[in-house]
């Protein structure tokens, strides 16, 4: 979501719980961070458990950041 500066990763459990790939992730959030950009990470298993939580969290991000795009989600990926 460029136009926001938002960034949403979705992690898999197995290759980023590795600790070169944790230093990739930190180094990268790091450079999007100085940038402008906020970074909100959810792990593979976080989103296989409850995908509502998730989407949940990510809608809370839009309440804070006065941003639109809960349409975007409801009718992306999960749909209604």
């Amino acid at each position: 979501m460029e136009e926001h500066k938002l960034v949403i990763q979705c992690d898999g459990d197995f290759w980023h719980s590795k600790e070169r790939n944790k230093g990739k992730d930190i180094a990268q959030d790091t450079v999007l961070g100085f940038l402008g950009y906020k970074v909100y990470r959810f792990w593979e298993h976080e989103i296989n458990e409850s995908p509502q939580k998730c989407i949940d969290s990510i809608v809370e991000i839009n309440n804070n950041l006065n941003v639109d795009f809960k349409d975007k989600i409801d009718g992306g990926v999960y749909g209604n």
